[in-house]
């Protein structure tokens, strides 16, 4: 049985750095007028900050639908593997919401972390507490717990 992380791309990992973490990534969308960008596939965050700062427009998001985070469960789950989810706070996005619509189809075998943060592991900010909500989601999968919690 493995263990897989999951997290969408408001945890601010590189692609790089999530390929050596062995993390899975789901990406949310952001909108310039009437261009919609991919988090960190069809836009990098150089250039998202480039179109804030040089655009007449600002930008809107939108959460990852479950059918996407279906997507990324049915390619790293096996049989007898689970996942942990961390998503952005619950009070900011939909994401967390989709992440658990979606995980409801895995009977227990997704759990889903609430970071209750916009930007939960960057590093250049938020390492620590990244680190605490890892930790955690180990711990609920381990303890079998329910499949939502959220970060103290």
């Amino acid at each position: 049985m493995a263990i897989r992380i999951i997290t969408d791309s408001t945890s601010d990992f590189t692609r790089a750095e999530a390929a050596q973490l062995g993390l899975e990534i789901v990406p949310l969308k952001t909108r310039f007028g009437d261009e919609e960008y991919i988090d960190g596939v069809t836009i990098s965050p150089k250039e998202f900050y480039e179109k804030l700062i040089e655009g007449d427009v600002l930008p809107t998001t939108s959460q990852p639908s479950p059918s996407e985070f279906e997507e990324v469960y049915d390619r790293v789950l096996g049989p007898e593997d689970e996942a942990v989810v961390i998503t952005i706070s619950a009070e900011l996005s939909g994401t967390c919401q989709s992440a658990l619509i979606a995980a409801e189809k895995y009977e227990g075998r997704v759990h889903v972390v609430d970071s209750r943060s916009a930007i939960w592991a960057s590093g250049r900010w938020l390492g620590q507490p990244a680190i605490r909500a890892a930790m955690m989601a180990v711990r609920i999968l381990v303890q079998g717990s329910m499949v939502t919690q959220s970060v103290p």
